[in-house]
């Protein structure tokens, strides 16, 4: 470990820097929590709260009939504090509550039991073959005023209003069909095998889910006080666990056309070299009840407290209430689909003291990595074969598309963009200016762009007499990737692919420029799509997906 003084003249490089995902959910904070006036204590005891990381989230509370919605105020680890009383019809002792899922990353266990104030998010979550990752940009609006007063050609003040965070990018080389699912924004089935279990009876990488017509995963972690733990964290009373089995996992995909898509939070770390892993969390040697004595970290002699104001070693934010705005997968000859995600972000929030960064989990060697969400064995019994799919991407060649009724096999790129549209809302009552309360999906839309050698006039005349209008199957497009070359609409689970099928389609536009040469020519061609047909996503990859 480098001294103290090492640690803060050492700038931060690009090798420490890491970008990981939190899923977004309802998170179970107990069946019988309690009330008093504004404050609700939660009883859920296999988590503690990041301290306000869940300002401006929406709490439901129930109990019996009754039920209230507030949105937090203030909270720490177990106690929420809200701006209106809660309801006295709500009995104390008895109320079910959860957090709603926008902007609510889940928790994760505490990673010790040391120092009540260590907490940690569920953060260890694998992002894919990630190419380029553009962060979120915060902006503060300001305001300056002269104040009708003379004098000085200065502004007499000035003040700042509203934090905007803008949206965040990724390119990725398409592994897996999962951020379908947060560009449509639902998932209508899921189809795996599994077995009934009792949660004491899993492992700690196993993943389980809840509920057998529309089931939602969670992992399988342990909890603070030593005992098996859900997270995100549900009810597991409320419904039996099943156990995820040894094959792939069949989703199908719809549209969501509510107020609400699904959402997740990102976190960002800067970390510098040689953080043991006893000191892995922000503000490290900053415990301020701890006596070290430790020479070599804190030079000679016991101390306490002494380095209680650092934030030197780690730096890390947490981005929250991500949401595609747009989703773009790219296919070209000869190269891997990749997939680029134009984000909307809700809210930057600076983590405080104590928390561990990637749930303490480390990234510097190939044995760190297998701890990582979706890059690791889910659970001993599911196939290496299978888990080796994930790192490996979707190839040009073993793609498939059709249109007009006809397998287009002439295509040399193209691209697929769905856009949702969203609109960022501000409303009174979120208790911080650094927040945006809600993301509001406005018009879908679907636009299939493709580069071709054509063989007739086919393209051109479907242009003139389209539309938009179904009439038969010949008006659909149907996209698919497979990572073996074949497809099963059969259900079967043995492969890895995704399938994309649009109907009520027009065209758009036909390029057909005059060649430079004598060569084949090449066309350029854009169709719009109103409707989705049909979305399935059949591999390894375990979404911790919003039960909506």
């Amino acid at each position: 470990m480098p001294s103290y003084v090492d640690l803060n003249s050492e700038v931060w490089v690009g090798a420490g820097a890491a970008v990981t995902m939190i899923p977004e959910s309802h998170i179970f904070l107990g069946g019988n929590c309690t009330r008093s006036g504004k404050v609700l204590t939660k009883t859920q005891n296999t988590f503690a709260m990041v301290p306000g990381v869940y300002v401006g989230c929406t709490v439901k509370m129930t109990e019996g009939n009754d039920t209230q919605y507030a949105v937090i105020q203030s909270h720490n680890e177990t106690q929420i504090t809200f701006s209106e009383a809660i309801n006295t019809d709500l009995a104390s002792g008895s109320i079910t509550a959860w957090i709603q899922p926008f902007g609510a990353p889940s928790p994760a266990p505490k990673p010790s039991t040391t120092a009540n104030r260590e907490v940690a998010l569920l953060s260890d979550n694998w992002l894919g073959l990630v190419t380029t990752f553009s962060p979120p940009s915060v902006e503060a609006e300001l305001a300056q005023l002269n104040l009708a007063l003379a004098g000085t050609r200065n502004f007499r003040l000035q003040y700042k209003k509203a934090e905007t965070v803008s949206g965040a990018s990724l390119d990725m080389a398409m592994s897996n069909g999962a951020w379908l699912y947060y560009a449509l924004g639902k998932i209508t089935s899921i189809s795996h095998d599994a077995t009934t279990t009792a949660l004491s009876s899993c492992s700690a990488k196993d993943i389980v889910t809840t509920g057998d017509d529309k089931p939602v995963f969670h992992r399988v972690l342990v909890s603070d006080n030593g005992g098996k733990a859900a997270y995100p964290p549900t009810n597991t009373a409320d419904a039996a666990l099943y156990k995820l089995g040894t094959d792939n996992i069949l989703y199908t995909f719809g549209e969501a056309n509510g107020q609400d898509l699904p959402s997740f939070s990102l976190e960002m770390t800067y970390e510098k070299e040689g953080i043991i892993a006893s000191e892995y969390y922000v503000g490290s040697n900053s415990r301020l009840a701890d006596s070290v004595s430790d020479d070599s970290i804190h030079g000679s002699g016991t101390q306490e407290g002494i380095f209680s104001s650092i934030h030197n070693e780690i730096f890390c934010r947490v981005f929250t209430g991500c949401q595609v705005n747009s989703m773009t997968i790219n296919f070209e000859e000869g190269q891997e689909v990749t997939q680029s995600l134009d984000l909307v972000t809700r809210r930057a929030f600076d983590v405080p003291n104590g928390y561990h960064p990637k749930r303490n989990v480390r990234t510097g060697s190939s044995d760190d990595l297998d701890n990582f969400m979706n890059y690791y064995p889910n659970e001993s019994s599911r196939s290496a074969a299978l888990q080796a799919q994930d790192k490996q991407p979707y190839m040009f060649s073993k793609g498939e598309l059709t249109l007009l009724g006809q397998t287009v096999t002439r295509v040399k790129s193209g691209s697929l963009t769905i856009t949702n549209n969203i609109t960022p809302q501000r409303y009174i009552g979120n208790y911080n200016s650094e927040i945006t309360s809600q993301h509001i999906p406005a018009q879908r839309t679907y636009e299939l762009s493709l580069t071709m050698l054509v063989t007739d006039s086919e393209m051109w005349n479907e242009m003139r007499a389209s539309s938009g209008e179904t009439l038969d199957d010949d008006s659909k497009i149907i996209l698919q990737f497979s990572k073996d070359g074949g497809f099963d609409y059969a259900g079967d689970k043995t492969d890895d692919y995704f399938t994309i099928e649009l109907r009520d389609i027009i065209t758009q536009s036909v390029d057909m420029p005059f060649p430079e040469d004598k060569g084949p020519l090449e066309i350029n061609a854009t169709f719009s799509a109103r409707t989705l047909e049909n979305c399935q996503y059949s591999g390894n990859w375990v979404i911790l997906n919003n039960d909506n």
